[in-house]
C-alpha cells in the first residue's frame, strides 16, 4: 500500500516516457468523463470490467466521510484514510511527474509532500486541457485540476 505505483497522464492507459502535451492523447480533445471507457480509463483497461477510476464526486465523498491521519508507513509519508466502517487504506504522497521546461531537471516532483490522484472527471465539459485531481498535503486535502499530461497516481475503485 505504501508503494507509489506508476504515474499516468489523464486518459492514458500506458506509462509515458515523456509527460508533455505533445504526447498526451487527450490533450486538445473534448472529453467529459473517462470512467469505465477502456480506451482512456487505466483501471478498466488493465484490471477489467469491475474496476474504474473514481469520479470527482466519489473522491469528494471519500474526503467528507472518512477520517484522515497523516502518517509514515515503511518510510513513506501519506494519509491513512479510515472509512465509517473502520476499514482503511493508505494513500502515499507520491508527488507527480512532468517534463515541462519550468521543471528543469526534476521530472519527479514533491515526493513525500504531495499526493495527486486522478479522477475520471474532466475539468469542464468544454475544456480540452485539464482534468480533476484529488490533492493532499500534510494538513489538508481537496479537489483541484491540472493539465492532463501531468503524470499522477491512481487508486482504482470497484463498481
Amino acid at each position: 500500500p505504501e508503494q507509489y505505483g506508476k504515474y499516468y497522464a489523464w486518459g492514458e492507459i500506458n506509462v509515458l516516457s515523456v509527460y508533455s502535451s505533445y504526447y498526451s492523447k487527450t490533450w486538445g480533445r473534448k472529453i467529459d468523463d473517462i470512467q469505465g471507457n477502456p480506451q482512456y480509463d487505466i483501471a478498466r483497461a488493465k484490471w477489467g470490467a469491475a474496476w474504474k477510476l473514481p469520479t470527482q464526486a466519489e473522491m469528494e465523498e471519500l474526503m467528507e466521510k472518512c477520517t484522515w491521519i497523516w502518517t509514515t508507513k515503511n518510510g513513506k509519508n501519506g494519509y491513512k484514510v479510515i472509512g465509517p466502517n473502520g476499514n482503511s487504506i493508505f494513500l502515499p504522497a507520491a508527488g507527480y511527474r512532468t517534463d515541462s521546461a519550468y521543471d528543469g531537471e526534476k521530472p519527479l516532483r514533491d515526493v513525500g509532500v504531495y499526493g495527486n490522484y486522478w479522477t475520471s472527471t474532466s475539468y469542464k465539459k468544454d475544456d480540452t486541457c485539464h482534468a480533476m485531481l484529488f490533492l493532499f498535503v500534510n494538513g489538508g486535502n481537496g479537489i483541484g485540476h491540472s493539465y492532463r499530461y501531468i503524470g499522477s497516481s491512481i487508486r482504482p475503485v470497484i463498481e
